[in-house]
This record gives structure tokens, C-alpha cells and sequence, in this order.
């Protein structure tokens, strides 16, 4: 992964545009302007300065998580940021299953979109991810991914989602081959999709996207989340869902993230 950062080394296109994302980032975290440059600063001189991933990533972790947003630590005030998020997703997702379906959150990270379906919509969730790392206050069950493999039968669950997240596995296609075994009726998978009108353009936008995911996942919090950068089109996941049965019903365009600015988020909604 740090040979995929040390491009910022090369390309001074891409080291400005990546800077001023990360500033973005910070900023609604709460950091000031200071302290953005300073974070920024450290973190350009990591991905040039670093031998390893490992000690990349350790030497970031102990900078950033010494940090204070006013009274706040940088661990709070970032979880105060999820929340926003959860609750904007969860915003993107309710009212698209029925009362009382048992519903698959693929990739649950910590679990708050989940809470949020279940508390609200009166869903039966159930969780999956390869690392778990639940917030306190999720009480729904939370099953690991061994491999590509949930431990349920087939057509468990009525419906499923997945936000943002299959992008993060090596082989996308066995997990779309799983999640189609154990989801019988509804899928809505909202990912960060590939823009650009040339492949050059696609290019660039995926090695921009990679560093942002990477920023979040990798660099803002512990959860060893993995970064393959395996992103698609929306025509390339809905053809990839095709080939297991899914039709597509609906494709929203939902936009340029507010927090990631080189995120831009479809809504593809499948059923067979």
C-alpha cells in the first residue's frame, strides 16, 4: 500500500489535489487551519520518509492520536463524525426493506447504520465483516467472514446492503457469489463508483480514490480495514450482479461525499 502513497512523491498533480482532500477530511473532524497543515505536512513526510507500510501507518497513528479538536481527543471527535455518517446512510437505506425482513449488513464495520435499521425500522439485522469492532451500543448479532463464507444456509435473509464496502476485497466477485447465496429477494449495494468519460480519466480517479479510502479506513482509525482499490463503474457492478440472477431495478446518482471529496457515491438497487 505505501508504494501506491509514494506516487504523491512523483506526481505533483495528484500530491496537491490529495492534500486538499485530506484538508477536507480534517476540517470536519474540527481540526483548525493550523492544525491541518501540520497533519498534512506529517503526513506527506511519512510517504516519502517510511521504509514500510507498518511503520507508516504506526508512526501516523501515534502522531494523529495525540491530537485534541479544542477539548475533544482526535478518537472522539472522529467517532462524532461517524455518527453524521451513519446517520446519512442510514437516511439512503430506510424504507427500502419491509417490516420485520431479516436483513444482511455485508461489511458492518461498527455496526451504527445497522443499529440505526433496527431501532428505527424494526428490522432483524445481521452483521458479517472480516474485522469486527462493533460501537458500544450495537446489540445486533455480528457474524465473521471466514474467507469469502458466511456460516448460514442459503436465502437467510430476505434482503441485504452493503455500503461502500466490497470494494475493500481482493476478489469482489466471490463476495457477490456469497451474498447472492444467502440473500433471496433484495440487494442495494451503494458504492464509490469510477467517474470519467476516458480510461485515463478513470485511472486517475481510482489512484485519487485509493488514497482517500486509504486517508479514512487506514490512517484516521485502527480497524485494519483492507485497501485493495477494487473500484468499478456502476455498469460494471451491475453487470457483475447480473451474472448471479439480479436484476436491476434502480441506479441513484447520490453524489460527491461531503467528507471524502474524491468519493462520488450511486445507489444501485437489484432484486430477483
Amino acid at each position: 500500500m505505501l508504494e501506491k502513497l509514494k506516487l504523491l512523491n512523483f506526481n505533483k498533480s495528484l500530491r496537491e489535489i490529495v492534500s486538499k482532500d485530506f484538508s477536507v477530511v480534517l476540517n470536519k473532524i474540527g481540526f483548525t487551519e493550523g492544525q491541518i497543515k501540520i497533519i498534512t505536512e506529517k503526513f506527506l513526510f511519512l510517504t516519502t520518509n517510511s521504509h514500510t507500510t507498518e511503520i507508516f501507518e504506526e508512526s501516523f497513528h501515534e502522531f494523529i492520536f495525540k491530537q485534541k479538536i479544542g477539548e475533544f481527543s482526535f478518537e472522539d471527535a472522529f467517532k462524532k463524525l461517524e455518527l453524521v455518517r451513519a446517520n446519512r446512510i442510514y437516511s439512503e437505506i430506510s424504507g427500502l426493506f419491509n417490516l420485520s425482513d431479516k436483513v444482511l449488513d455485508y461489511g458492518c464495520g461498527n455496526g451504527l447504520v445497522g443499529q440505526l435499521l433496527s431501532d428505527n425500522d424494526k428490522l432483524f439485522i445481521t452483521g458479517c465483516d472480516v474485522v469486527i469492532y462493533p460501537n458500544e451500543s450495537v446489540n445486533f448479532p455480528i457474524l465473521k467472514l471466514e474467507g469469502y463464507n458466511l456460516d448460514v444456509v442459503t436465502n437467510s435473509f430476505e434482503g441485504g446492503y452493503a455500503n461502500s464496502v466490497i470494494h475493500h476485497d481482493e476478489n469482489v466477485e466471490k463476495v457477490v457469489q456469497e451474498i447472492s447465496r444467502v440473500v433471496s429477494h433484495k440487494f442495494v449495494l451503494i458504492e464509490d463508483t469510477l467517474q470519467g468519460n476516458s480510461e485515463i480519466e478513470k485511472n486517475n480517479h481510482s489512484e485519487r480514490l485509493f488514497i482517500n479510502d486509504y486517508i479514512y479506513n487506514r490512517l484516521l482509525n485502527k480497524s485494519n480495514i483492507p485497501v485493495p482499490g477494487k473500484y468499478k463503474t456502476a455498469e460494471e457492478w451491475s453487470n457483475l450482479f447480473s451474472r448471479y440472477g439480479w436484476r436491476l431495478t434502480k441506479n441513484d446518482k447520490l453524489g460527491w461525499s461531503s467528507i471524502l471529496p474524491a468519493v462520488f457515491r450511486e445507489r444501485l438497487i437489484f432484486s430477483r
